[in-house]
């Protein structure tokens, strides 16, 4: 039997295929990437916390009294369990408050701490000889007696009973002596070791009782007090939120089993017991961060899971009108639409797993080398098959049903009537959603924090800046469509290349104004992603820096100007509390002559400039000071310190916020000398702008008394900055996944003009159009929508990003309030990404006209 079907052409279904393909690839690889990237989310959380605290604060630790070696095998082989995702062991002997006789009459027998850890001699600043004896000690260059310790010379360690006498006795030599271990911060080698290194009040004239190290055995067998602690650490490298969630449960059956096994002794100051639990709060933290960007994610997901499914029916569409005629002629034979529907869906089926594979792949290879972390947890990836695999069924059913749809339509029926359904405001659902997320986002606010720590993201607040792009480009939808009708004949004066590309994009004015949006959609993504990023980032460091005053700052006493270099990016101010009526006021004393150059200021924090208000405070005077009242208005002008001594100000000039300004009091800021001598008894602080990473020990190097170091991390936890550029790079991933949306979508227009504009080719090459004229066409046709709906994007992205960002600050309370900061080069991508899509786009063309056959455009088979 002779089967009589259309011949087809060598070139039919093929684009339809790639098409299909490749928006099937890009769902695809929204689906694994979402829980694939969220994991990694979590796990470069747990990285970063872990990089910025002491490992020895979250590790396993056992304090143990008299501990021999049998017991630490034991242990061994309860941490077997865990190995891989955890350091080898470290054992520690600790013997504290032993006493040391230099033998020299004229020094006194003073205290020391006896210490060994593994491999303690390759962590010191400089190399020192190895311990060869049990009577050898390594001790400080700075020991006692004066002028410091030497190697050979020969101390007695001794203890003493209650009642005076001599219980332990023992003579060393000294092999070798050890710099200075820095403190604040440690080393991670010996930052669980910390109490036993730092000065309490980090004074060099005060320094911390010495430490002299010895080995093991000779510390184990000492008949004095001692204690071993035996620590394994996590290993932070290949460590998934998984890992450090079943290492946090290890440790505790580690702990457990050890409390049967050994004598846990926590009789020594400081050095207690540690489980999973600190462990599992750093887990807990990651798991906040993953929140977080859950929240931003899931209006981004959402939105690109429908433009695919909206490109995968214009797709299905394509396919189905390039086999119309065997399509219809199997309707005329008796198959039902649905059956040919399921026929188009099967013939697909090669397209979809191909571009189901594709796009996992691809989003398998972007989280792991683009993303926060390149380790997966299993359960991601198991979620992220699950999806692939569900996204694959749906694929198949939504070609199906567009098919069968489409072959509905190929049979001759009844003149149906303009549907009611266009007169129906669709646009006001999505201007009606973004009206409902702003008052949500302005009641409650973005990114959540709890103190220093982003907690969670409220999912319809952050869903505000996607909705409020789409609802005005909504709105524009139906008058852009009207315009372009209008302007269909526009062009007559222009060359008749550039007039043929323009009239054949106005032709299909629907079809023009879809990309115009489309691309005007993934603009304003793109651009509120990276605003919002850049913004926020900078209004957490503005904040911290204005809570602290500057980017470092410490307290300090006894000196009235810095050592350089810190004379050039420093200051020192006095800090005072004092009392205006009933209301309690921070003073702030202030040097005119340094202080501009050590801290960071916003313009808009005061009428006036910063010079202008520094000045002011300096200006000489005989009766009140000058000062700048700063958060409010005082009652009083005269104030009072907290033991009662008078000081009358002058409000030169007020401020919103000013360095060193903290939420809940008003900050006078005065002269640093005036406030100094009218006894108000103030604190003195030094600030320091983008200080040097080891700042503090050169300053205390230098000779000056400084304590307690603060920088933003301390106000912000440092992982809080990066879940911030994490939620809000998602918003990018929208633009570029949008952005591709556009690509292939104006790939299918392409394919669907192809006979008519094959056609216009063959006819316009007999009246001369040269290749640079069909290449200027593809420009006209292709080229306005692109660049129009770019510059719309960038234009309501900016807008958008105005009126969020002051309420995405989840800190409203602290100053500065939010601004809108835009880097060089922000708009770069965008502008790339739109000069690249019409490159590409006029390169296919160019070639799908190339390849036309003249005679088969003119027998109608093209």
């Amino acid at each position: 039997m002779v089967r009589f079907l259309p011949k087809r052409s060598h070139s039919s279904g093929t684009a339809g295929w790639v098409a299909v393909a490749a928006i099937v690839a890009l769902g695809s690889a929204c689906l694994a990437g979402s829980p694939l990237y969220l994991s990694s989310v979590a796990t470069a959380a747990v990285h970063s916390e872990l990089s910025h605290i002491c490992l020895a604060d979250v590790s396993l630790r056992i304090p143990m009294g008299g501990a021999q070696p049998d017991t630490i095998s034991s242990l061994e082989n309860l941490a077997s369990k865990f190995s891989a995702h955890a350091e080898p062991s470290v054992l520690t002997r600790i013997a504290p408050s032993v006493e040391v006789d230099p033998g020299r009459p004229d020094v006194r027998p003073f205290r020391v701490n006896l210490l060994y850890r593994d491999d303690q001699e390759q962590n010191l600043l400089r190399s020192v000889k190895p311990l060869a004896a049990d009577d050898e000690v390594l001790a400080p260059e700075w020991m006692k007696p004066p002028g410091g310790t030497k190697p050979g010379d020969v101390v007695n360690l001794f203890t003493e009973d209650s009642n005076g006498d001599v219980d332990f006795q023992q003579p060393v030599r000294v092999v070798d002596t050890y710099p200075l271990v820095p403190t604040r911060p440690e080393s991670s080698y010996w930052c669980g070791l910390r109490s036993y290194f730092r000065s309490p009040g980090s004074d060099p004239a005060d320094p911390p009782t010495p430490a002299l190290f010895m080995t093991s055995r000779a510390l184990r067998t000492a008949q004095v007090f001692r204690i071993a602690e035996w620590e394994v650490r996590p290993k932070i490298d290949g460590l998934s939120r998984h890992d450090a969630a079943v290492l946090a449960d290890r440790f505790d059956e580690v702990v457990e089993a050890a409390d049967r096994l050994v004598d846990i002794d926590e009789h020594v100051r400081g050095r207690i017991v540690i489980d999973g639990e600190p462990l599992r709060l750093v887990v807990k933290h990651a798991g906040a961060s993953a929140t977080v960007v859950a929240g931003t994610m899931a209006p981004v997901r959402l939105v690109a899971l429908l433009s695919s499914v909206a490109l995968l029916g214009a797709a299905t569409a394509l396919l189905a009108r390039e086999r119309q005629r065997e399509l219809r002629l199997r309707l005329l034979k008796g198959q039902s639409p649905r059956s040919l529907g399921f026929r188009v869906a099967r013939s697909a089926t090669s397209a979809v797993v191909v571009g189901t594979l594709v796009g996992a792949g691809l989003a398998v290879l972007a989280v792991r080398y683009l993303g926060p972390a390149p380790e997966f947890e299993t359960a991601a990836v198991r979620s992220a098959v699950l999806y692939t695999l569900a996204g694959s069924v749906v694929t198949f059913f939504v070609i199906a049903f567009v098919g069968a749809a489409r072959a509905r339509t190929m049979v001759d029926g009844r003149l149906r009537r303009r549907s009611w359904v266009r007169f129906v405001p669709w646009e006001l659902i999505p201007v009606a959603a973004a009206v409902a997320a702003f008052g949500r986002l302005d009641r409650i606010g973005g990114i959540q924090q709890v103190g220093a720590i982003a907690s969670h993201a409220d999912f319809w607040a952050q869903c505000f800046p996607l909705l409020a792009i789409i609802a005005p480009l909504a709105v524009l939808a139906r008058p852009m469509i009207a315009l372009l009708r209008h302007c269909r004949l526009t062009g007559k004066r222009l060359p008749v290349s550039v007039m043929t590309g323009l009239r054949r994009s106005l032709a299909e004015p629907g079809v023009t104004a879809s990309v115009l949006l489309a691309t005007a959609l993934a603009a304003g993504s793109f651009t509120v992603a990276r605003l919002l990023t850049d913004s926020t980032s900078v209004l957490l460091a503005e904040k911290a820096a204005v809570f602290l005053g500057s980017d470092l700052t410490m307290t300090t006493q006894d000196i009235t100007a810095l050592p350089p270099p810190f004379d050039a990016n420093g200051t020192i101010v006095a800090r005072a509390q004092g009392h205006s009526g009933t209301q309690s006021v921070d003073l702030l004393g202030i040097d005119p002559a340094t202080f501009a150059q050590a801290v960071h200021w916003r313009d808009d924090a005061s009428d006036k400039s910063l010079r202008e208000l520094v000045a002011a405070v300096g200006a000489t005077t005989t009766g009140s000071l000058p000062a700048i009242v700063v958060g409010g208005s005082l009652p009083d002008t005269h104030l009072e310190s907290l033991i009662r001594h008078p000081m009358d100000i002058d409000p030169v000039a007020t401020a919103r916020w000013f360095p060193g300004y903290r939420n809940g009091a008003i900050l006078v800021v005065v002269d640093r000398d005036a406030l100094v001598a009218s006894g108000f008894t103030p604190a003195a602080e030094i600030l320091l702008r983008d200080p040097q990473p080891d700042a503090f020990n050169r300053l205390s190097d230098a000779g000056l008394v400084v304590r307690t170091p603060h920088d933003p991390s301390l106000v912000f936890n440092v992982t809080s900055f990066l879940t911030v550029h994490w939620a809000y790079a998602t918003l990018s991933i929208l633009g570029v996944l949008i952005g591709i949306v556009v690509l292939l979508a104006q790939l299918l227009v392409l394919d669907a003009r192809r006979q008519t504009r094959q056609a216009a080719h063959v006819l316009t090459t007999r009246m001369g159009l040269s290749s640079s004229g069909e290449a200027l066409g593809l420009v006209a046709e292709l080229g306005p929508a692109l660049v129009v709906g770019a510059t719309l994007g960038v234009v309501i992205g900016w807008l958008v990003t105005r009126v969020s960002i002051a309420r995405l600050d989840s800190l409203r309370h602290l100053a500065p309030p939010a601004r809108v900061v835009a880097h060089v080069g922000a708009g770069a991508p965008v502008l790339v990404g739109v000069i690249g899509s019409l490159g590409i786009l006029v390169l296919v063309g160019f070639v799908m006209i190339k390849r036309t056959r003249a005679m088969e455009v003119m027998r109608g088979t093209a």
